[in-house]
């Protein structure tokens, strides 16, 4: 009732305001013998707390001693006056600020006239103002927080504020990068739509983390009539899985965070790209294997996505011993990351390497992933494990990663 209340209000606003010339973006012919309203517009929908009323001067009427009789009224009639104030006149516009609050969703209606030494003119045309909820922020629909959305089929969604539906009104969407919080990707102005508004983003934007935000506005009037900004909003872009078919295996580092470097032989980690390829070619040497360091990490891109299917859906390769190793998934190399569990890489493979086995299911978060964090956890299988006891290959050594689904 409340919502269809203010709608009333507004389609009444809109009415006056279509009704005040032929052309409603067209100003009223300002003849000089009455004061001419300025600010707020007529039809204005307004979201500061305090409030200017403007007028041009009448012609004869500037500075002292003329005097301004501003009148503000939730009538159409001026029956009751909300407030009546005299105020000295200014040169060439008279300014006046009232102390009273406004109550949001009501109309006021204005209007001025000038007086000095005993002469006075006809008042003002009317113009009405009515007071956007501020308390009330835009509902943001989609995406929201953490939500996936594939690249070029973005769609931001905003439930339109009753005050800014109609055909003069805009929405200002904003999107970020959360890497570049204060460099905008895109901002763009759509007009209001019905009863939603959406932007469609049809842009090959890099896969990651980002934020949206929105605000509507009057095209007449833009900043001065407006909603404030909603909150940011975190999201995720990921590429199609379509695009992807190049194999099982990880194909690129996406980042790393290798330790134990001191003593690390083996810190590239390029060595967990592609099949496994791990080798021992004497006592404590080996090839094609990346130490990670106790409590190191890589993150890798896979060749195709991972997806939740019966069974196991990851295998991840891991030489020499059989340090733990936890893994995480995401559909970006930015997240949002989806723990997999910790698990002892023990188990036999036709490779030189031994095996370990990941099921998306465990996290009960996720269906696919593209990117995989793999994380050193020697300490889950050797609780003494550090850089000093560890020499040479520390923590897990990873020689591959593959998808299994």
């Amino acid at each position: 009732m409340k919502n269809k209340s203010k709608l009333i209000l507004l389609l009444l606003v809109l009415f006056l305001f279509s009704c005040s010339s032929e052309n409603p973006l067209s100003p009223l012919l300002n003849t000089g013998r009455v004061p001419m309203p300025v600010s707020p517009a007529d039809g204005a929908v307004l979201n500061q707390p305090v409030i200017r009323l403007v007028v041009h001067n009448a012609t004869g009427y500037d500075g002292s001693p003329s005097l301004y009789l501003f009148e503000i009224s939730t009538s159409q009639n001026f029956d009751t006056l909300y407030i009546t104030k005299e105020i000295p006149a200014g040169i060439g516009s008279t300014i006046f600020t009232p102390a009273k609050s406004f109550d949001a969703g009501q109309l006021y209606y204005w209007r001025s006239k000038a007086m000095n030494a005993g002469n006075q003119t006809e008042f003002s045309p009317v113009f009405v103002f009515i007071i956007q909820t501020t308390n009330s922020p835009l509902t943001q629909i989609s995406p929201l927080a953490n939500q996936i959305e594939l690249n070029r089929q973005v769609v931001l969604k905003v439930q339109n504020s009753p005050n800014f539906s109609s055909k003069y009104d805009y929405y200002h969407f904003e999107i970020y990068r959360v890497i570049e919080p204060n460099i905008s990707v895109i901002e763009r102005d759509v007009p209001a739509q019905s009863e939603y508004t959406e932007l469609r983003v049809q842009e090959n934007l890099p896969e990651g983390a980002y934020k949206w935000r929105v605000r509507a506005y009057h095209l007449i009037t833009g900043e001065i009539e407006s909603t404030l900004y909603t909150e940011y909003i975190r999201f995720y872009i990921a590429d199609d899985c379509n695009n992807y078919n190049n194999g099982p295996w990880a194909i690129s580092i996406v980042t790393d965070s290798l330790e134990c470097l001191s003593v690390n032989d083996y810190p590239n980690p390029n060595e967990a790209l592609g099949s496994p390829n791990a080798a021992e070619h004497a006592p404590k040497v080996y090839s094609g294997i990346v130490s990670l360091g106790i409590d190191g990490w890589i993150v890798v891109e896979m060749g195709r996505c991972i997806h939740d299917g019966a069974g196991y859906d990851l295998i991840v390769y891991q030489s020499v011993s059989y340090e733990g190793v936890g893994v995480q998934v995401a559909e970006t190399p930015e997240g949002p990351w989806h723990w997999l569990g910790v698990r002892s890489c023990g188990d036999p493979s036709p490779y030189y390497s031994h095996v370990c086995y990941f099921d998306l299911s465990y996290s009960g978060k996720v269906q696919w992933a593209r990117y995989v964090k793999v994380i050193d956890f020697s300490r889950a299988t050797f609780p003494d494990a550090t850089c000093d006891n560890d020499l040479y290959t520390p923590g897990a050594d990873i020689d591959a990663v593959q998808v299994i689904h």
